[in-house]
This record gives structure tokens, sequence and C-alpha cells, in this order.
């Protein structure tokens, strides 16, 4: 399997970047795939590369600057981390993330993943380049018998692009 890439991230083309290397440098940040905290973790822990207030009752984008491969029968699904939700009134904002195999690399965000944050709460939420916006985890699923993806449109575009 040495050399054959099956599941795992990768950084986007620089042209997709939100943030540069030089203003990381600057700001003392490192560009980071997502990773897992423990051995027995299901989830990959993805960090933000910006900052950002998150008002009360509102919501903020954060890039990542980071995106996923991974088999044809498998996804990407990102969840938000439990301490979130129980002590910072924090949620994704489209409550659970669906990112499809070929959302990797397409010509539109080269499969950038961003994550939108919604503060529930009644203050203020703050995140800093380096914290941990959300988890996500690689799941295999399965088709009905009467589904040909043969019969089905290549993805041409990126986020929100397969409901147009």
């Amino acid at each position: 399997m040495l050399g054959r890439k099956v599941r795992g991230f990768e950084f986007v083309a620089p042209e997709f970047r939100t943030v540069s290397d030089d203003e990381l440098a600057a700001q003392g940040v490192e560009r980071k795939l997502p990773q897992r905290a423990t051995k027995r973790s299901a989830g990959y822990d993805v960090f933000s590369i910006e900052h950002g207030i998150i008002p009360p009752k509102g919501k903020m984008h954060f890039a990542t600057d980071v995106k996923a491969y991974m088999g044809d029968d498998e996804v990407l699904l990102a969840f938000p981390r439990s301490s979130q939700g129980i002590k910072m009134d924090v949620m994704l904002s489209n409550t659970t993330g669906v990112i499809d195999a070929d959302y990797y690399s397409n010509p539109t965000n080269d499969g950038h993943i961003g994550v939108y944050l919604r503060n529930l709460g009644d203050e203020p939420v703050e995140i800093f380049p380096g914290d941990k916006l959300c988890q996500v985890v690689f799941v295999k699923y399965l088709v009905a018998d009467h589904d040909d993806p043969e019969q089905l449109p290549e993805r041409v575009a990126g986020t929100g692009s397969t409901g147009r």
C-alpha cells in the first residue's frame, strides 16, 4: 500500500489558499493537516488558519486550506467537537458537513474544505489560527440497487454545486 493514496488530507494548491505561507509565518502559525488526538479517535480535528470573532446569534466562515481524498464509496462527514456545543454554544452552520469524494480537486476551489460556525450563545466567540474548528470522520456508504452511477453527471464545481 506504500505510495498508493487511499484516503487522507492534502493542502489545496497555492492559488486556492486563503492565507499565504508568508502571512502565516508572520503570525507564527503553522498550516496543519487534520489529525487525530488519540489512537482510538474516529475524528480528525480540523484547524483554523484565520482569526475571527463570531457575534452572538451570528455565523462565520473559517478557511482551512485543506482538501480530502478518499475512495469512490466513501464520504467525509464533519461534526462539531463536543466541547464546542457544550462549553461554547457553537455548532456547524449546516449541522453535519458532507464532503463527497468528487469534491476533491474540483476546478472551482480545488476541494478546499471551509467550515461555517454558528454562535448560538449570547457572548461573542473568538477563534484563533490553530484552534480546532470541527472533527471529520471518513465513512463508507452504500447505494440503492437501482442506482447507476454511470448515468449521473460528473461534479464540475465546488460547495453547493450539486443542488442547483
